[in-house]
């Protein structure tokens, strides 16, 4: 990721914390809605604290069901689940997937 695209992530992540809007990230033709860091579930905030919970699984919470169905569908290559996960996590104020995790 640029420079430039890393600096827009976290304005933007940063202004949805402000205002409790969901960050859109764009994937593959589609759009995913990032929940506000502060409207992220209790259940994200569990993973999040687990030090056993992979980016798989912190991302489809943080995404939610019908998201992750959608991910699901998309078929991802790991290359590219990295690509957006790293996107998501940045996006619902966290670093990396695997920092958010613990690991």
């Amino acid at each position: 990721m640029s420079t430039a695209v890393e600096k827009k992530s976290v304005a933007t992540a940063k202004k949805a914390e402000a205002t409790n809007e969901p960050v859109p990230v764009e994937f593959k033709d589609e759009v995913f809605l990032v929940p506000a860091p502060k409207k992220l579930s209790y259940r994200v905030l569990k993973l999040v604290e687990s030090p056993e919970v992979g980016p798989v699984a912190l991302v489809e919470a943080v995404l939610g069901a019908d998201q992750a169905a959608k991910l699901e569908r998309l078929d991802p290559t790991i290359e590219e689940f990295d690509e957006l996960s790293g996107r998501v996590m940045e996006a619902a104020g966290f670093g990396a997937p695997e920092d958010a995790a613990g690991n």
